[in-house]
């Protein structure tokens, strides 16, 4: 047997037992529409391994293709929190995304502390799903859901990843024209300098104030007071950004902000209200009196355009 053959077929024929797997414990009925559709490029391809070059196309393309299964695993039905169905469902008319068109995944996570979702997880193997009809969307309900289902509202931030990433070209277009006034036009022997980087995380950090200002038209209130808790931890010792998330602190004073215009908002519904959103806020303000950092992050330029930018998107 060819060296190279003998190499694929032992990574290749264990991803397929794995997805046999997977089959046998009867997943949905586009789960198995996928893994049948794998499962048989799969058996192509082990049959088309020619040299070291062919070799290592599949085996980065099976990297991804494991992940995706291992996600379909733990999506099993009975694994599943499928309580939020009904949720996502009624998010996804509100953010005018097709719902009958998407399928949705539910993970109950027993490892994550935190929400997530993947959005159009098989556009990573559309060549070989190439099903443009079928968007299958992954969301991760963390263990926490279940003792504080306030924080159920978080979703609306997950649902608004999906939201931005099916408006990504309109809202590319006008966060490369504020791009552009701030960092000047993008060029091709920018890519892996600073200026690329900045321009890379700047991007980053509106898709989070975004989602974040997508959970709030959701839930409104219940969605600002679930990220409060979320961040409340992080406070004393505020994070630095990330490359793909803006500090916690300057999310945490976003959220405190819009609470406040909740509240002068509730007024005209009434008393009971109004009330509940003073009580929430008077808790809160007592992490806001210890925040020193607080003056000096809001005087940053970076963050207030972030922002801004966000909201007007």
């Amino acid at each position: 047997m060819d060296i190279y053959k003998e190499i694929a077929d032992g990574f290749i024929n264990a991803e397929i037992a794995i997805i046999d797997g997977l089959i046998l414990q009867d997943p949905q009925p586009f789960v198995m529409d996928v893994c049948n559709k794998v499962k048989s490029y799969l058996t192509i391809e082990r049959n088309n391994i020619a040299d070291d070059i062919d070799l290592i196309t599949i085996k980065k393309k099976l990297r991804t293709i494991s992940e995706i299964i291992d996600i379909f695993i733990m999506a099993l039905p009975n694994e599943s929190s499928w309580w939020v169905m009904p949720l996502v469902k009624e998010c996804y008319e509100r953010c005018n995304l097709r719902f009958e068109q998407r399928k949705v995944l539910i993970i109950h996570s027993q490892d994550s502390s935190y929400y997530g979702v993947i959005p159009d997880i098989t556009s990573y193997i559309s060549d070989i799903v190439n099903d443009n009809n079928v968007k299958i969307d992954v969301f991760i309900i963390p263990l926490v859901a279940g003792y504080d289902v306030s924080s159920i509202s978080i979703l609306g931030h997950e649902v608004g990843h999906i939201a931005f990433k099916e408006n990504m070209n309109a809202i590319n277009r006008t966060v490369d024209e504020e791009l552009y006034q701030i960092f000047g036009a993008p060029s091709l022997f920018d890519h892996g300098s600073e200026k690329y980087n900045q321009r890379r995380r700047v991007a980053s950090y509106i898709t989070e104030y975004v989602c974040d200002n997508i959970g709030y038209e959701l839930f409104g209130a219940a969605f600002i007071y679930a990220l409060l808790k979320e961040f409340c931890p992080y406070i004393y010792q505020p994070k630095n950004n990330t490359d793909s998330h803006p500090s916690e602190v300057s999310r945490f004073f976003n959220s405190h902000s819009k609470l406040k215009d909740c509240s002068l908002a509730a007024e005209r519904f009434g008393n009971g209200l109004n009330t509940c959103l003073q009580n929430i806020l008077n808790n809160i303000n007592p992490l806001i009196d210890k925040m020193t950092l607080l003056s000096r992050y809001r005087s940053n330029k970076d963050n207030c355009f972030h922002e801004t930018l966000s909201s007007t998107l």
